[in-house]
């Protein structure tokens, strides 16, 4: 392998990037002609050389709107054993994306993108594997999106990413530089090369010394550019000019040098040349069958001359200029001759239609269908962008009818891929020459769903009334439940749109229609405290199609996955948790984070609260990794109350604080929820007090009565009742009541209980207030939490009774289940309440066991400060408790308790 000359340093680069072994990624950069393409090509012939598989493949303009064109090269040595270790959808699906089976039906891009990474992994498991990409800039999308998929998902796997990008690039491709962060994804941003080098290289290139000044010249006109220096000394060569003391003029710029270079060749090489420059992936065998006269003769001229050579049957240009600017200096007439050729040579249906496209000088029938059909085909290889390409241009050549209905397909493509602004403009321009009626009412609703996405309901509603206003039937039903969604401000309004879609659907309506509005109006009623009718509930999910895959179905399934956690959270959580493993087996990303988010919140219910906290994290970074930033605050909610319920309160209010800087009123409330939890577990009541009135306040202001969880509530009760405010927390408590009697269920019942009892307490009426906390500990739910927080319930009211053998049994009881779940700080809590008895609980010297606990870890030799995050208290609270200590054991220093516990 030749050393490319005056790269000694970026040499060095590469060479260690491929000794670290991976995951790794570099990036080549610079501009037109410095250099790129040769270091990467070297770097890939270094990988081999080290005994890495290499996939590579060389991307260039003419087939960046095709789709998988540059995965069709990187995997072309992946045979059919390494495919047999992908499971079969996946196997079944990459296949079709590289045209090596006809699929049927349409192919999901997320398996592909699955395959892709599956196999990326087995070949890694076997050598290390290096993926190279050269001009990465012109890279179709469909590839793009599968790399980035897989990059994102490198841990530990021996794999190497190295791309040449051309331009100034701010960021490593693929998204290596987040994925893998920037010690591991290094950039290589080449400069020019000096001038002793630039002399080695137009010595070895040209077979000629040049002049010192000639050399000079050469050097400050160009910037040490490679490339652009050659095509300038080639240029005096053709002149015969450049001999010493000879002023040479220079082509002022590197376009002209390759243009004069182009223009220097014979019109039959020429003419060859275009005919390469035009087909996306050039070959002898293709070129073969469409270049007139003598034109392979002319080819093997151009390969002589430096311009193209030949690579096991394919022709590449030596650089991406020359085919370029060859392209570019033919006339539009034969460039069109050129493309209306290779249509009808060509093979394959994207490339055929591409072709054909090009070749027309105005609106073609023909040409619009051929595009639709080969949409249809990219669509089926799971190329969505592509396919909404190929719809934009079968746009413009289709008659005025057509325009509107290709133009929201289109937007539907994009939409789907993840690009909610490029489905907003596209389905703006769709609405613009749309015809007044159904298509364009369908259009202004689908516009609505990508404003949604792209610029926030405030701006979805407006359209949906636009709707409204042009619609008729069960398309007024779609517009009014599209409403009812997208507004944020006020849930009684909400209800009623959903009732108003009701009512504009009969018996004859669409299954699916008729299914999400039931369960519109069944879930904004509900959180608008209208009530709640589970039969609403199932006579959608009897109705619902299991097959149908609109729009309206999906919402469904999301609502109907959501609902049971009112009703029963087991249920609820296993269905979740069902529909989290089919998006995860098919690879769709947003719908396992939301699962993983949803099924979180009921985690925290039921007491699973380390996998609410794993889950939640997982769900923050997925929801930023695949730009759904809409639901990194709800992550956050989960993992802020999962890791306050395990009792690090101070970074739960870290993590609910930042959720609150970009969350929406919904979110918000939870949120605020979780802080007043945090005071209330501190025993600030007064701040809980604070951050759950906000919280209450928040709920009126957007006419949500009902917001489906209970423990703010409970604690807001709790607080206010410590501060000895008893009418406003009866108040509070009648609130609860009411909720309780427009939508009762259990776990509602029991919350209810334990604040009835907590408030008969601070009232004094300690018989009322056992019977309470007697129903609340009765009422069988599967939320354990809940259970122990009775039990605490119950304890107080013992005491306060004078009942200390009772309450301790309480407290015990309540120990056990806090201990059981992981909640510290409510051991802690209870641990306070067992002193305040003074009763003896057996152990030696009498200490609780939150002063056992303590006292050994000062023994240990830890700070009170270390001794506090440790335990996720304050060092306040340990002083107190290494206060009571020392008074137990008579000692008075750390030395003495460290003597005491070592003594038998």
């Amino acid at each position: 392998m030749a050393k490319l000359i005056g790269r000694d340093v970026e040499l060095s680069t590469v060479d260690a990037v491929l000794a670290a072994g991976g995951p790794a990624a570099l990036t080549i950069a610079g501009e037109a002609g410095i250099g790129k393409s040769a270091l990467w090509r070297h770097a890939m012939e270094a990988a081999r050389g080290r005994g890495f598989g290499v996939l590579s493949c060389r991307a260039a303009e003419a087939e960046v709107r095709l789709s998988f064109g540059g995965l069709v090269d990187l995997l072309r040595p992946v045979n059919g054993d390494v495919l047999s270790f992908l499971p079969v959808p996946q196997r079944d699906a990459l296949e079709c994306a590289l045209l090596r089976r006809q699929g049927e039906g349409e192919v999901d891009r997320r398996a592909v993108y699955l395959a892709v990474l599956g196999v990326i992994r087995t070949l890694s498991r076997w050598n290390p594997v290096v993926i190279g990409v050269d001009d990465a800039q012109w890279l179709d999308e469909p590839t793009r999106a599968a790399l980035e998929y897989t990059v994102r998902r490198l841990t530990g796997e021996r794999v190497v990413v190295i791309a040449a990008v051309r331009g100034d690039a701010d960021e490593a491709p693929f998204g290596a530089g987040e994925a893998l962060g920037d010690a591991r994804a290094p950039m290589l941003r080449l400069g020019g090369i000096d001038a002793g080098a630039l002399h080695r290289l137009l010595r070895e290139r040209t077979g000629r010394s040049w002049p010192r000044p000639v050399l000079t010249r050469l050097h400050a006109s160009t910037g040490g550019n490679p490339f652009y220096a050659l095509e300038m000394a080639r240029a005096m060569d053709r002149s015969g000019k450049g001999a010493a003391g000879e002023v040479v003029p220079l082509p002022p710029t590197l376009t002209q040098a390759v243009r004069d270079r182009i223009d220097a060749l014979e019109p039959p090489t020429r003419e060859a040349l275009l005919y390469a420059a035009a087909m996306p992936q050039p070959e002898l065998s293709g070129l073969r069958t469409v270049l007139p006269g003598d034109g392979m003769a002319a080819l093997q001229d151009a390969e002589d001359s430096g311009v193209v050579d030949f690579d096991r049957g394919a022709v590449r240009f030596t650089h991406p200029l020359l085919a370029s600017t060859v392209y570019a200096a033919a006339a539009p007439g034969e460039r069109r001759r050129v493309h209306a050729k290779l249509a009808a040579s060509a093979a394959d249906d994207e490339a055929r239609a591409w072709h054909l496209a090009l070749s027309a000088t105005g609106p073609d029938e023909r040409i619009a269908a051929a595009l639709e059909e080969a949409s249809a085909r990219a669509l089926g290889r799971g190329a969505p962008t592509t396919a909404a390409d190929m719809l934009d241009l079968a746009a413009r050549h289709a008659p005025e009818p057509d325009r509107s209905r290709l133009l929201a397909a289109a937007a539907e493509r994009v939409f789907f891929a993840g690009d909610a602004a490029g489905a907003r403009s596209r389905y703006e321009a769709a609405l613009a020459v749309a015809p007044a009626g159904p298509e364009r009412v369908r259009i202004l609703l689908d516009l609505a769903l990508a404003v949604f996405y792209a610029d926030g309901p405030e701006h979805a509603g407006p359209l949906c009334d636009r709707a409204i206003e042009e619609a008729e039937g069960p398309a007024a039903a779609v517009a009014y439940l599209r409403k009812a969604w997208y507004r944020l401000d006020d849930h009684r309004a909400r209800a009623g749109d959903a009732r108003r879609a009701l009512e504009l659907l009969d018996t004859a309506a669409p299954p699916d229609l008729l299914a999400l509005a039931l369960l519109t109006a069944a879930w904004f009623g509900f959180h608008a405290g209208l009530g709640f009718d589970p039969a609403d509930v199932a006579r959608a999910r009897a109705v619902l199609p299991p097959e149908s895959r609109t729009r309206e179905a999906s919402m469904s399934r999301n609502v109907l996955r959501v609902f049971p956690r009112y009703l029963d959270p087991v249920a609820g959580r296993a269905e979740i948790e069902a529909a989290r493993a089919a998006a995860a087996e098919v690879g769709d990303e947003s719908g396992a984070m939301q699962s993983l988010v949803h099924r979180g919140e009921l985690d925290c219910w039921l007491g699973a609260w380390e996998a609410a906290r794993e889950g939640a994290g997982r769900a923050v970074e997925t929801a930023e990794q695949i730009g759904q930033l809409p639901w990194r605050p709800y992550a956050r909610y989960v993992l802020a109350q999962a890791t306050a319920l395990l009792g690090d309160l101070d970074g739960a209010d870290a993590i609910a604080d930042a959720g609150l800087t970009e969350s929406d009123a919904w979110v918000e409330l939870h949120l605020l929820g979780v802080r007043g939890f945090t005071a209330l577990s501190r025993g600030e009541a007064e701040e809980a007090d604070r951050w759950l009135t906000r919280l209450a306040d928040l709920c009126a202001s957007i006419g949500l009565a009902e917001p489906g969880v209970c423990g703010p509530a409970a604690d807001h009760v709790e607080a206010v009742t410590i501060l000895g405010d008893l009418e406003r927390a009866q108040l509070l408590l009648d609130g609860l009541e009411e909720r309780a009697r427009r939508a009762p269920r259990p776990w509602l019942a029991a919350v209810l209980h334990r604040s009835r009892a907590v408030v008969a307490t601070g009232r004094g009426d300690l018989a009322t207030a056992a019977e309470e906390a007697a129903l609340a500990l009765a009422v069988d739910v599967p939320m354990p939490f809940e259970h122990a927080r009775a039990h605490l319930a119950m304890a107080r009211v013992r005491r306060r009774a004078k009942e200390k053998l009772a309450a301790r049994d309480a407290l015990l009881a309540a120990r056990k289940g806090f201990e059981e779940l992981g909640a510290v700080r409510w051991v802690a809590i209870t641990d306070e309440e067992l002193h305040r008895l003074g009763l003896r609980r057996g152990t030696e010297h009498d200490l609780t066991p939150t002063e056992e606990r303590i006292a050994e870890l000062v023994a240990g030799g830890m700070s009170n400060r270390e001794v506090a995050a440790a335990l996720f208290v304050t060092p306040k609270t340990v002083e107190a408790h290494l206060g009571r200590v020392y008074r137990k054991l008579g000692i008075r220093t750390r030395r003495d308790l460290a003597r005491v516990l070592r003594e038998p």
